[in-house]
């Protein structure tokens, strides 16, 4: 699924403290810049070394800022 909104915005309600990705960087990219456009930010953000590619950053519209990625 590329749309995140409903899942995102059941988070925001609970009032989330972090996000831990397990997906590839298109799913992650969308689903970070998703929950900016929701007004979801400052929310620290764990993943994996997928996450470490040119197009998570630029999916993310800038919510890749600080999220740390677990890589062995």
């Amino acid at each position: 699924d590329k749309d995140f909104s409903s899942v995102i915005t059941d988070f925001k309600s609970k009032g989330v403290d972090v996000f831990m990705l397990n997906c590839g960087y298109t799913e992650g990219g969308l689903f970070l810049g998703q929950a900016k456009g929701l007004g979801v930010t400052g929310v620290p953000t764990v993943g994996p070394d997928a996450l470490l590619y040119d197009q998570f950053i630029t999916l993310s519209q800038g919510a890749a800022e600080g999220a740390y990625i677990l890589a062995a």
